[in-house]
């Protein structure tokens, strides 16, 4: 079906926007916001998921005030026939300038959580290396994520209380993956028989006044390194030119054949 994306002129495939390449299940779009002041008080992480091939959307919010009270929504609806709208239930998601800004809302609801918050990026997105990995010739994970600190304006009301959030006391971290994810249910005839092997997934984002960074490991139960990737970004207001962001280095990659 049409949606708004297909007005664009930069169609990739012989199909709608609305279909990714592949048919495969666990084909996944995610954004997730990580949301905090300096000192620990308030936390919020929220995002939403599509899964075109599964006819789903969801989002959700958790929120901790001080470490002590964690307030928690979700909400999830079928795709079709909005799946244009990053929307669902009280969730709502709008760019307002890519790679740059985007507004995320919680609106008035039963769990006592409610937001309207505008993430403002402060440092260039970092795009990570493809992460691949191929078990007995099945692909088990084939995606790509890139990554951006800012700062955070707007409010959040939780527990009856409002806390109005400030660039310069607020931190965000965002990641914003798409691709084949490693799925928690098998698909059935894959790997009749197949031991579940260990599996180490260290990643993390980091920023700072001047400078923001982000690192992803992934390695094998037995040592086997299959995706090193990180970066740093230097503050947009510290470095620029030709009104471009200019990226202050890339450490990648080490990423092996991904293969079992």
């Amino acid at each position: 079906m049409l949606t708004k994306y297909d007005e664009f002129l930069c169609h990739q495939m012989v199909s709608t926007f609305d279909h990714p390449k592949t048919s495969a299940r666990q084909w996944t779009e995610r954004v997730i916001l990580h949301t905090h002041d300096a000192e620990g008080k308030l936390h919020m992480s929220n995002g939403f998921g599509i899964y075109p091939n599964r006819n789903i959307i969801d989002a959700f919010a958790c929120c901790t005030i001080e470490g002590k009270i964690q307030y928690n929504v979700r909400a999830s609806r079928e795709l079709r026939t909005r799946p244009d709208e990053v929307a669902v239930g009280p969730f709502s998601y709008e760019i307002i300038e890519s790679l740059k800004k985007v507004r995320n809302c919680l609106a008035e609801n039963e769990y006592d959580l409610s937001y309207d918050l505008v993430f403002n990026g402060t440092m260039p997105p970092h795009e990570e290396d493809i992460q691949f990995f191929r078990v007995r010739g099945h692909v088990e994970e084939h995606a790509l994520r890139y990554d951006q600190v800012g700062r955070a304006g707007g409010w959040i009301k939780a527990g009856g209380q409002t806390y109005e959030l400030n660039e310069s006391e607020y931190y965000v971290e965002r990641d914003h993956s798409w691709g084949l994810r490693r799925d928690g249910v098998p698909e059935t005839g894959i790997q009749p028989g197949a031991i579940p092997e260990g599996y180490l997934y260290s990643w993390a984002m980091m920023q700072f006044p001047s400078f923001g960074a982000v690192y992803h490991i992934r390695e094998l139960w037995d040592g086997e390194q299959i995706l090193s990737s990180g970066g740093f970004s230097i503050h947009t207001q510290a470095i620029k030119k030709n009104d471009e962001y200019l990226k202050l280095s890339t450490i990648s990659s080490l990423n092996p054949a991904g293969e079992r």
